[in-house]
């Protein structure tokens, strides 16, 4: 089990706002989590993208396999690198269902059928069909198979981003949304677990499609 955050925003934002200053951040969900299904800690690596367009089409990453409570390297770059879109995320490792890994699985079926879509940067529309189709796949094996799988997927391209909430029995990991909010005023952030006590977030609900993109934010069912 994982936890994540993405942010998608008009401003740029440095990443220690995203991921280690909230209240109930990513770095607090990494050793203390309140809704995880499974495990009771992330601390089996974790990684941080963003993007720097003035430089570099291709996002940047900051990877590792340390706790993220413990990498001093990361909480001193934190606060100095600003980006308009961040994806980060803290592990918990977890048998693979479908190769070595299921994350690096799931993604590679993912990239499969982006190409497919052809879609330009940008393209909201690619990148949920992308996820959509990746996801029902995913559960036609696991069902076969006899596996429960809870899915939670997000990807970006920098101008857009998906989220899909999924399980292929009973409910699935929980998953938070908050557009203008407090902490956020001029972005969208999707969130594993609420960073703080805003009204404004609202929780995505079982087996559905999160859309976030110039245009707002939509949702639909899987």
């Amino acid at each position: 089990m994982c936890r994540m955050t993405a942010y998608l925003g008009e401003t740029e934002i440095q990443l220690s706002s995203l991921v280690l200053e909230p209240e109930h951040s990513l770095l607090v969900q990494s050793y203390a989590p309140k809704e995880m299904m499974s495990g009771v800690v992330n601390a089996d690596g974790f990684g941080t993208g963003w993007y720097a367009p003035e430089v570099d089409e291709e996002p940047a990453v900051y990877r590792s396999v340390a706790p993220i409570w413990a990498d001093r390297s990361f909480a001193s770059i934190a606060p100095k690198v600003r980006s308009s879109t961040v994806f980060a995320a803290v592990r918990s490792a977890t048998p693979g269902l479908l190769g070595a890994t299921d994350s690096e699985t799931i993604f590679a079926l993912f990239l499969d059928r982006l190409r497919e879509t052809k879609g330009s940067p940008g393209d909201s529309g690619a990148l949920a069909e992308a996820t959509a189709e990746t996801i029902l796949y995913v559960s036609v094996v696991c069902t076969n198979l006899g596996v429960h799988a809870a899915l939670n997927i997000g990807v970006t391209d920098s101008r857009a981003m998906v989220f899909a909430r999924y399980s292929t029995e009973g409910p699935g990991n929980s998953l938070y949304l908050v557009e203008g909010g407090e902490a956020f005023p001029n972005a969208v952030v999707a969130a594993s677990e609420r960073f703080d006590g805003d009204a404004s977030w609202r929780q995505v609900p079982d087996r559905h499609l999160l859309v976030a993109d110039a245009v707002g934010v939509a949702s639909r069912p899987l």
